[in-house]
Order: C-alpha cells, then structure tokens, then sequence
C-alpha cells in the first residue's frame, strides 16, 4: 500500500466562504508515488542486470527509432500498440 498522506477529502487550500477546501492533491501525489516506484524497480533490475526496457518521452528528439522498436517488440503484448 502506498500512503498518500493526504487529507481526507482530499484538498488543501481553505478559502474564506468556501465550506469545503480546495486544490486536490491526491492525483498529483499518487502519479508521483507510482513514478517513483517505477524509478526504484527501474534501478534493482538495471543493478540485477537487466536490459529495461523503457519508452523514451515523444517529447524528446530522437527518441522515435527506439520507440518504434519497443513498439514492434511488444506489441503483441500491448493492445493498444496494435
């Protein structure tokens, strides 16, 4: 389990005349936990030896060619790759 820590309900701004707080944070947090998670496994298995495969962000130049071919090699493993 992956604690969040945050508050019930979820916000965590108060507003004067607002019943309720705003400005939710558990999105922003958990993408952030899980992402983290994904570094730590990322790093055992690189230690282990292990070749990772890793898509690089479509954001970045360069990265269409190794992108493809984590495409093909998968895509029998990952619908949406299809």
């Amino acid at each position: 389990m992956l604690d969040t820590r945050v508050p019930s309900g979820d916000g965590v701004v108060k507003i004067p005349g607002v019943p309720v707080d705003v400005g939710p944070v558990s999105t922003v947090v958990g993408a952030a936990l899980v992402n983290a998670v994904v570094v730590d496994a990322v790093e055992i298995l690189v230690a282990r030896g292990v070749d990772v495969p890793v898509f690089a962000s479509q954001n970045v130049d360069g990265t269409d060619e190794s992108n493809a071919l984590l495409n093909a090699r998968y895509r029998g493993r990952i619908r949406e790759l299809g």
